[in-house]
């Protein structure tokens, strides 16, 4: 179980290595440190978040599929924002 655990994790983290050498590619050499910051901030609040809005769906709905929901249309805005910028050019 531990080592199910172990493997997992390390395979969910594991896969956000390359965001940082995205964003030393993409940032402005005297701004790097302030896109890490943001970008960390950002996911720290989105962190915070996420679990009480899904917590409040799921105690008001009574169901997990409202948690589930809100997820899947984080993700699409999320990808319709990623897809958006991508196509003007600012990527």
């Amino acid at each position: 179980m531990r080592v199910g655990l172990s493997a997992t994790s390390f395979l969910l983290y594991g896969c956000l290595a390359p965001f940082t050498g995205l964003i030393a590619q993409l940032g402005p050499d005297g701004a790097r440190g302030v896109f890490t910051g943001a970008i960390s901030t950002g996911g720290m609040i989105g962190g915070l978040i996420a679990p009480l809005v899904v917590g409040y769906l799921v105690k008001t709905s009574g169901t997990f599929s409202s948690g589930f929901l809100f997820m899947i249309g984080s993700v699409l805005t999320s990808a319709l924002q990623f897809r958006v910028k991508t196509r003007d050019g600012a990527m």
